[in-house]
Parts: C-alpha cells; sequence; structure tokens
C-alpha cells in the first residue's frame, strides 16, 4: 500500500459499503473521512495530513469512516424499525445488517487505536 489520500479513504469504503447513498457520497464522504482522520490524529499526539495518510493509519481511518456512513445510512429512508408487506419484511436499525457491519468496523478499529497507543509527552524535571 502507498500513502493514501482522503479520496483513497473515500475510494475504499465505496468498496466495502453497498449503495452508498448519493447524499453521502462526495464531499459528504470525504468531510467524514476528514473528521475521522482528524479523530486518529488526536488520539495519537501524531500530526496526519489529509493527502499523505501513513500506511499504519489507513486501515483505522477507513474502518471509522466507514462505520459512521453505515450509521448514518441507517437513518436514511423510512423511519421505522420493520416494514412489512405480507410475506416482503425489510429490518432496519439496530439488530440489521448495517447495523452490525458499522458496530464490528467500530469495534476493530478501535482495538488497532488501542494497539497503536497515544502520545504522552513527559519531561524529567531536576534529576
Amino acid at each position: 500500500m502507498a500513502i493514501w489520500s482522503l479520496g483513497s479513504v473515500a475510494d475504499f469504503v465505496y468498496t466495502i459499503i453497498e449503495n452508498v447513498p448519493t447524499n453521502l457520497s462526495g464531499t459528504t464522504l470525504l468531510t467524514i473521512a476528514d473528521q475521522k482522520r482528524q479523530f486518529v490524529q488526536d488520539w495519537t499526539g501524531v500530526t496526519i495530513g489529509s493527502t499523505s495518510i501513513d500506511i499504519k493509519y489507513q486501515g483505522i481511518i477507513s474502518k471509522l469512516t466507514a462505520s459512521e456512513v453505515a450509521n448514518l445510512m441507517l437513518t436514511l429512508g423510512v423511519d421505522a424499525s420493520d416494514v412489512k408487506l405480507g410475506d416482503f419484511s425489510i429490518s432496519k436499525n439496530k439488530g440489521s445488517n448495517l447495523s452490525e457491519v458499522a458496530e464490528n468496523l467500530k469495534n476493530s478499529a478501535m482495538q488497532d487505536l488501542q494497539t497503536l497507543g497515544t502520545s504522552m509527552p513527559f519531561y524529567k524535571a531536576l534529576g
């Protein structure tokens, strides 16, 4: 893998999340990716550029972005947890495929972040 940009993160999200709605694509998706880049940057204390995402942060930022997109997809469309039309039914929100994927991606990313650790500046005073 090479150095990624926010556009690379967006491309990755498009490949792992099917049918991303148009209102979550483009600039909105790049904004979500940038927010997650900032979160990882704040967590680690390492500067991560929007056009130079190092390989060790790519997976984490991608998973966090995909998780957020999946969560936002749950809020779009019908505002119901279960829709039935005869034998046909669709379930949304908690317990649906999308919510499970979002939760699993977020948990995986947070485990990866905890493995990286955080930067804690310190100094030795007099001795």
